[in-house]
């Protein structure tokens, strides 16, 4: 019902649930400095612009394999368009693990902050799909800090 006491239609009450949702899962691929990235991500919902996610990834590369785990604070101004671009920033964990046969090469364990931008287009009232750039800043050691930039595209559905 509505707060006139009429009768809500199908279509009001799949706006409400569209806009009353929280919490997103999703799925996407793409490259990391040029090499293949597949990250899951989840996300909450905390206001109507902001959220909270969280976000692992795995890159296979030629020469070494990386995880990463990250959270970030997004904000999305325009979350109830169905096109919608998005920032955030975050901190969180990076590890590059060299192949065997490569010669003194030592695993990378260091802290991260990045940065993403994106865009989310709304495919129906459950399902997602994104696009996004990120810009990561590893911190090696004291004295060395690497950056890598990684594009990735996905799907996602929230409830």
């Amino acid at each position: 019902m509505t707060a006139g006491g009429l009768r809500k239609s199908f279509r009001d009450v799949m706006l409400d649930d569209f806009l009353a949702r929280h919490v997103q899962l999703g799925a996407a691929w793409g490259h990391f400095r040029g090499e293949p990235m597949l990250k899951l991500y989840t996300s909450y919902r905390l206001s109507e612009t902001l959220s909270a996610e969280a976000t692992i990834g795995q890159v296979q590369g030629v020469f070494s394999g990386t995880n990463l785990w990250h959270l970030n604070i997004l904000s999305e101004p325009w979350s109830d368009r169905r096109f919608s671009p998005f920032v955030g920033i975050g901190v969180g964990r990076f590890t590059n693990y060299p192949n065997l046969s490569l010669v003194g090469a030592t695993t990378t364990n260091a802290k991260l902050a990045n940065a993403v931008v994106g865009v989310r287009y709304y495919l129906t009232e459950r399902f997602v799909l994104r696009a996004d750039y990120s810009l990561y800043t590893i911190f090696v050691n004291d004295a060395q800090t690497n950056e890598y930039r990684a594009w990735t595209g996905g799907v996602s559905f929230f409830f």
